[in-house]
């Protein structure tokens, strides 16, 4: 559960834009993709485990709640070219002299009480997003529960 915070509100923005079918960026119904973040959301955001397994439980969660397996992607990170501007992906070539940059929404796994965070890194990653432009979302500040109410961090060991 969130707190009110810049991220959210870009984030409800785009939802309210995208399923207002007088917008020109509707999206139909049958077209919308559910995503979830599996790091940070099922699992802790730095707790170590097995890939395999965690793709295996990704889609057995998500068939569940009758979300199509081959309907799940991970997380879904936009890159563009430094000079490509609005121009669509398929439609543009990047240049030798151009750079790649990541966009949008960035999580800051900062909360070291509730989740297994290195709250230094944290910190420092999301000023320098915060620098470069990006919406920082930050687990301590922005999320009022991160896994459900009472639901604890435990310690774990390799």
């Amino acid at each position: 559960m969130w707190n009110q915070c810049e991220a959210l509100t870009a984030l409800q923005d785009y939802v309210q834009d995208v399923t207002n079918a007088n917008s020109p960026n509707y999206i139909k119904e049958e077209d919308r993709i559910a995503t979830f973040d599996m790091d940070g959301t099922f699992v802790g955001e730095l707790y170590p485990t097995y890939f395999e397994y965690n793709l295996m439980e990704y889609r057995a969660l998500t068939e569940s709640i009758g979300i199509p397996s081959n309907r799940v992607i991970g997380m879904d990170v936009k890159l563009v070219s430094s000079s490509q501007g609005t121009e669509e992906g398929v439609n543009y070539t990047m240049g030798r002299e151009e750079s790649i940059l990541r966009t949008d929404f960035m999580l800051i796994a900062d909360d070291d009480v509730r989740d297994h965070a290195n709250r230094e890194k944290a910190l420092t990653l999301g000023q320098q997003w915060r620098e470069a432009g990006y919406h920082v979302i930050s687990m301590r500040d922005d999320f009022k529960t991160i896994y459900g109410e009472g639901v604890m961090k435990t310690d774990f060991s390799f």
